[in-house]
């Protein structure tokens, strides 16, 4: 029993079209080149969300729309044209992209947790090695944790 627990920077509602749009807001330094937007791991969290919204709310996958809003933190000055401070990327978001998310997040789930539910820490403090310690772990001091038990 896993928790995907997300926060939505912004939903909007389209009364007319019956849509939702999901917008993640994002900052980066000079704004998203291609490798950033044909980053999976980024995709795919806007996409889970989409996933999760849909099944939450019971409305169908078609009338959710997800979209990236970046914001650049740095604009090189150009008096030869004008450098917008914002960026928006739509990544695509079907059944196909969808199938990939889920995919990815249920055998992220598998790799991390053991048949117990407890979290895969192979990473504990040993007398060889006393500085790999336990409160940097993600897990530490809570119920995932095999090593409070």
């Amino acid at each position: 029993n896993v928790i995907y627990q997300g926060y939505l920077d912004v939903v909007l509602y389209n009364e007319t079209m019956n849509t939702f749009t999901i917008i993640d807001i994002k900052t980066s330094t000079k704004g998203w080149g291609k490798y950033a937007k044909k980053d999976e791991d980024k995709q795919f969290q806007l996409i889970l969300y989409k996933k999760f919204f849909s099944e939450t709310f019971n409305i169908p996958l078609e009338n959710i729309e997800i979209e990236f809003f970046i914001v650049k933190r740095k604009l090189y000055e150009s008096e030869d044209y004008i450098i917008p401070r914002i960026q928006q990327f739509v990544p695509a978001s079907g059944k196909v992209k969808m199938n990939r998310a889920t995919k990815a997040l249920n055998e992220f789930i598998t790799k991390v947790f053991d048949k117990k539910g407890y979290a895969e820490v192979d990473h504990q403090p040993t007398p060889e090695n006393p500085n790999n310690r336990c409160e940097w772990c993600a897990f530490y001091k809570t119920h995932l944790c095999p090593a409070t038990f």
